[in-house]
């Protein structure tokens, strides 16, 4: 039987936890009670019917509310009731102007912001984290950030389209950028009912089919060479030349060349153990060029002292790994003596592409050559395969007409 007496502040302190969640109705106000949980949480409850069902309400804690208090709350919502209105949904409706007039406050900041913490941060890489907030914090949020997110519309974007004219690769970068972040905003959280993108096309990609022919080729090797030999302090000052020879050696990213460390390599099985590609983990051939120049910087290394965990430490000292930009410019500095113009270490990897390709490997062998996902990408960084199909065509057995 239901527990009916008046209740008061000393006997709520004097109720006490059971086995089961119970309540003790009030006789002053019908259909209030304090509900009392297992854990000793003691909390009002109003408990009406309306349209034939019979909802129960929480109101508050009884440490925030008094019994006066709660009964005042209680009458009102006889007082709704009474109308026809059903107190759950003044609270739905409540929520809803509450959510809405948050959701008219948000800027294309505050959805940047929210997409750095909770997608960029957790399924990128470091250098893919640092690059995003660049973007963000040097173009996007400029450009954008203090606009309303609802007032964000096809008008501003066509516009910031347009102030980037002059600088269409930056454009591309940050419109994926915002076109994840809006995509979730609408698929994921609920901020939107569709993306202001849609439709904002990208400027033409601009991107050149480079690589070096195998004249280019010969000549940044032997320049090199005459590099590494003509440094004038040997030891650590040559390696980011090293690096530059290895890079024309193999073709590997320049993160995974600059962040190799002796371990990672296998010369018994001829295998490089990346533990963090640009792929995540993986394992390539190290090929017969790459062995030449580790086995010589190995030599190299122990002659002139160096002893580091990197197969190309800094110069600046053996704990670290050599920075892009010394490589970069290294890189830069033997084209510029071997005569060959526009090089950058994307450029090497196009290069052994084309030349695996020339040299009739397969899509397949190519995509495990460098560690892409799919077999899709030799056909982004071949960038001339004359030769192979020349091969191809001299190989077809003539079928003559009898």
């Amino acid at each position: 039987m239901a527990r009916r007496e008046k209740i008061t502040i000393n006997r709520i302190e004097a109720l006490t936890a059971s086995s089961k969640t119970y309540f003790l109705w009030d006789t002053l106000v019908p259909n209030l009670a304090v509900m009392v949980r297992p854990s000793g949480h003691k909390s009002w409850i109003f408990q009406y019917v309306i349209n034939g069902d019979k909802p129960r309400k929480t109101i508050g804690s009884t440490l925030k509310l008094s019994p006066d208090q709660a009964r005042s709350v209680a009458k009102s919502m006889y007082g709704l009731i009474a109308n026809g209105i059903d107190p759950r949904q003044v609270d739905r409706d409540a929520k809803s102007a509450a959510q809405t007039k948050k959701l008219d406050q948000l800027t294309v900041s505050d959805l940047l912001r929210r997409f750095m913490a909770e997608h960029c941060e957790t399924n990128n890489k470091p250098n893919t984290i640092k690059r995003t907030r660049t973007r963000i914090d040097n173009i996007l949020v400029p450009a954008l950030g203090k606009i309303r997110l609802r007032e964000l519309d096809r008008e501003v974007l066509v516009r910031w389209r347009k102030q980037m004219a002059s600088r269409p690769g930056q454009f591309n970068q940050c419109r994926a950028i915002l076109s994840t972040a809006l995509n979730l905003a609408v698929n994921n959280w609920g901020l939107l009912k569709s993306s202001p993108l849609r439709g904002i096309e990208k400027y033409p990609s601009n991107t050149r089919s480079r690589y070096l022919n195998d004249d280019e080729y010969v000549r940044m090797l032997r320049a090199t060479a005459l590099c590494i030999s003509e440094i004038e302090k040997p030891g650590l000052q040559t390696i980011p030349a090293w690096a530059c020879r290895a890079l024309l050696a193999r073709g590997l990213r320049i993160s995974e060349t600059i962040g190799m460390e002796w371990t990672d390599i296998d010369f018994q099985s001829d295998r490089i153990n990346l533990p963090d590609s640009k792929v995540g983990k993986v394992s390539v051939p190290i090929g017969p060029y790459l062995r030449t120049v580790l086995e010589e910087l190995k030599g190299y290394a122990e002659a002139h002292g160096i002893v580091s965990k990197f197969v190309f430490p800094s110069p600046r000292g053996w704990d670290q790994c050599i920075s892009y930009s010394a490589v970069y410019r290294r890189l830069k500095l033997i084209a510029v003596e071997a005569s060959v113009d526009d090089v950058s270490p994307h450029t090497t990897r196009a290069t052994m592409a084309t030349r695996l390709a020339n040299n009739h490997a397969s899509s397949f062998a190519i995509q495990a050559a460098f560690a892409w996902k799919s077999t899709a990408m030799p056909n982004r960084y071949v960038k001339d395969a004359s030769t192979a199909a020349q091969a191809a065509l001299n190989a077809l057995p003539r079928l003559d007409a009898a």
